[in-house]
């Protein structure tokens, strides 16, 4: 008997909590549960096979009822690396077909790195895609003309994030790298915007000339390119409004704390990745001049400095004494600070809290589920 009483929400928390193979039983009871199982069931779809892709891409374009509950999706298959497994264009046209059906799709994340995709799905030429309620979009693919149109459709977007890598999907070989990049000068309207995560080069195309309500930003530099654009751009951008700040590049990036301190002073979470070849320590004079540049920062309250060593042959042993002394000085320099993160310790800088000794994740920014995301092990709001 279906208890009548108790309002749809409060059923719909009661499937949700319930096993699927109880979900697809229920289903099959009443007109009532059939409609609540199958918003549940849809809701939030991960898959990480081709194959159970094209299985749900042919129920969504059988049953448009089922395809306006999907609020979430990741696709993160491996490509075939097999010559003779090729994916047809009627895989690509049955992906697009369920897509423009998911009306209500909220959060959208693909995690192959296809370029077909860009030039069969994303591709604004055939039936564009477009998500009127999308908010949040995560793809390791190359920021291209298609791409950038499809980011141009969605001024909804709260989180963005594209590749990390400086790789320019080019339709034409014999193309140049430069005419690619004067093609991306396209700036898309994300007046919404207030979650950013990519490659730096990207970044300097997206920001615009007005404002931003960009809360966070995880930026990465590839090995050749300066430090100075993409901070010029936030700076632009989002200097009265980004509170965290997550940058990777190689070096142990002085230079990057001074540019910050210069163009965002503002900031109250900044967290630098330090990228190297082999092992290695504070070069001389680095405890002085870092110092030099927290002075500038009056709301900063947490720092993380942290490296990523990519052959370690042997790991440089740590001195608490020298990084006590480094955090004594650091938390003189700029009062504000609560939480120094070094390479090898994790140290507090309030003087009356005993300093504890942590391992440390690599990854400053990290994301726990479409949509979920924490930095220094914080929520971002």
């Amino acid at each position: 008997m279906v208890p009548r009483k108790l309002p749809p929400e409060i059923l719909d928390e009661i499937i949700w909590l319930l096993p699927k193979a109880t979900q697809l039983v229920l289903c099959r009871t009443s007109q009532l549960f059939h409609s609540l199982v199958l918003h549940s069931l849809y809701k939030n779809i991960c898959l990480t096979r081709s194959s159970s892709l094209m299985c749900l891409c042919t129920t969504l374009r059988s049953n448009s009822t089922a395809a306006v509950c999907v609020k979430r999706l990741s696709i993160s298959y491996k490509l075939a690396r097999s010559p003779n497994t090729l994916y047809l264009a009627s895989f690509y046209k049955n992906l697009k077909a369920a897509l423009l059906q998911m009306v209500n799709l909220r959060e959208l994340a693909l995690l192959v790195f296809d370029p077909t995709f860009i030039t069969t799905i994303l591709s604004p030429t055939t039936q564009p895609l477009q998500f009127p309620l999308l908010n949040y979009f995560e793809t390791v693919l190359p920021l291209d003309s298609s791409l950038l149109s499809f980011i141009q459709r969605h001024p909804t977007l709260d989180y963005l994030e594209v590749s990390h890598h400086e790789n320019f999907s080019d339709d034409t070989p014999s193309r140049s790298r430069d005419c690619a990049t004067v093609e991306l000068r396209r700036t898309p309207v994300l007046r919404k915007l207030r979650h950013y995560a990519g490659n730096g080069v990207y970044l300097e195309t997206l920001a615009p000339a007005y404002p931003l309500p960009l809360r966070s930003a995880h930026v990465v530099w590839s090995a050749a390119q300066a430090c100075d654009g993409p901070i010029k751009s936030l700076s632009a951008a989002a200097s009265c409004t980004l509170n965290v700040l997550s940058c990777r590049r190689r070096g142990w990036n002085s230079d990057l704390i001074g540019l910050i301190s210069t163009h965002l002073p503002n900031i109250y979470m900044l967290d630098i990745l330090c990228v190297f070849v082999v092992d290695a320590q504070f070069p001389t004079g680095y405890q002085e001049e870092v110092g030099h540049y927290l002075s500038r920062y009056p709301n900063l309250q947490h720092l993380r400095i942290s490296r990523e060593v990519q052959f370690r042959s042997s790991e440089i042993p740590c001195d608490l004494d020298h990084e006590l002394a480094i955090v004594s000085e650091w938390g003189a320099k700029c009062p504000s600070l609560s939480v120094i993160t070094l390479p090898r310790t994790s140290l507090s800088s309030s003087p009356s809290t005993l300093p504890t000794y942590a391992n440390i994740q690599t990854r400053a920014l990290t994301s726990n589920g479409v949509g979920s995301l924490t930095m220094f092990g914080l929520p971002l709001i």
